[in-house]
């Protein structure tokens, strides 16, 4: 009987440490080798789209229209920013590089793979929260990409499955090259 229990005890502590070590040390060891992409102004999108509840589209006014959802213009982020968060240290970046004439380098945080192409304007035209695809914007100061369902990345069988739920088409060809 004992040597029965030997081989499913020892199972059972290698996936005892296994679980610990994919869901505690694995993480931190990803966000090391890839760390998160700074920008030159941290941009609080918590307070933007929480506090203040700007709809994503009053920054992102390409969203609705284009392939992409854009990087606002400085002009864009200076319509507040001129009398707004005026001792604020990141809005004084801002307003440098507007009275400068020198663009802020915006570093995506949201990517997919090269080898496909996502339209934003056919999701938000059929009615998608932006927090389908980007979780809640509104919560985070530092924007992540993030599946909202289990956590990380958007996978290939995220987008599937959605376009199945929702009668949209299935062929290669609506997200591949």
């Amino acid at each position: 009987m004992k040597s029965k229990l030997k081989p499913i005890i020892a199972i059972v502590i290698l996936l005892s440490v296994a679980g610990v070590f994919f869901t505690v040390v694995a993480p931190k060891a990803v966000a090391f080798v890839y760390p998160l992409p700074e920008n030159e102004v941290v941009f609080p999108h918590d307070f933007h789209a929480g506090t203040l509840a700007l709809e994503c589209q009053f920054c992102h006014t390409g969203a609705a229209d284009n392939r992409g959802a854009n990087v606002p213009a400085l002009e864009q982020c200076m319509f507040c920013h001129k009398v707004a968060g005026l001792e604020n240290p990141e809005a004084k970046k801002v307003r440098v590089a507007w009275e400068s004439q020198e663009p802020l380098n915006w570093i995506r945080q949201h990517r997919l793979p090269d080898h496909t192409h996502f339209r934003h304007e056919p999701h938000i035209t059929a009615g998608f929260e932006c927090s389908t695809c980007h979780g809640d914007v509104a919560g985070m100061k530092q924007v992540v990409q993030v599946k909202t369902e289990k956590g990380g990345a958007l996978k290939m069988g995220d987008c599937v499955a959605c376009h199945k739920e929702n009668g949209a088409p299935l062929q290669c060809s609506t997200c591949h090259n």
